[in-house]
């Protein structure tokens, strides 16, 4: 006849999974020592400044004062520097939100030209951008603007549409799909992309449109008032 010994109700044998494990010894001190390098790490990632932020919040002071001739010149002052020195960013600056300098001048400078009506410069920075950042949405945003501030509507529409099933969820591209359509007479399309626009953000300029276009198509089907054919500045770089 097997014999099962009868178990102590206060304690669990070696076998039982419920058994309650203690990390103690040699173990419990790696462990512990893991937790508070990642803590460390954690800070540093956290607390160090990003090198090339005094120089890009110039940059932006001048671009919100509309200095836009000052603004190109500190870009390219900036990019000189930083060409002549040839030092990469450190590995904790990689971890903040502006990772790549070279980007953000590029952005900013793009910009600057664009709002000089230097269209052609523009493209230029924004593309030779895009070729290091494909993936940038701010880079693919204002490099589209260029088109629609120069009025190529087909290329900036293209673009934009390209950029909305790419990045989905960035601001203000269905907003600029919505103001190309209005000014070309295709208003149901404008309302749509209003509509998306506002599904994804607070915009209250697609608001504003959308209720001026919703009210006037209601009322009549002629051309609403007050359509600007090209935005009246780019994207905040921001």
């Amino acid at each position: 006849m097997l014999f099962i010994a009868p178990q102590n109700p206060g304690h669990s044998t070696p076998a039982d999974p419920s058994r309650p494990r203690r990390w103690t010894g040699p173990a419990a001190l790696i462990a512990g020592a893991a937790v508070l390098v990642i803590f460390a790490l954690s800070l540093l990632f956290i607390f160090t400044p990003d090198p090339s932020r005094p120089m890009l919040d110039q940059i932006d002071t001048l671009m919100v004062a509309s200095d836009w001739r000052q603004a190109e010149a500190l870009c390219r002052q900036w990019i000189a520097e930083r060409a002549a020195a040839s030092q990469p960013y450190s590995a904790a600056s990689s971890w903040t939100r502006r990772a790549d300098p070279a980007a953000e001048l590029a952005l900013r400078l793009g910009i600057s030209l664009s709002m000089q009506d230097r269209f052609d410069q523009a493209r230029s920075v924004l593309d030779q951008a895009l070729l290091r950042q494909p993936k940038d949405a701010r880079l693919a945003l204002n490099r589209a603007l260029i088109d629609y501030r120069a009025g190529n509507f087909d290329d900036a529409l293209a673009r934009l549409r390209q950029l909305a099933r790419d990045a989905d969820y960035t601001p203000n591209v269905n907003y600029h799909i919505g103001r190309i359509y209005e000014a070309r007479g295709q208003y149901d399309n404008a309302l749509q992309a209003y509509r998306d626009e506002l599904n994804i953000s607070s915009s209250a300029g697609a608001w504003q449109r959308y209720l001026i276009l919703k009210k006037m198509r209601g009322a009549t089907t002629s051309r609403p008032v007050a359509i600007p054919s090209i935005p009246s500045s780019q994207a905040s770089p921001r």
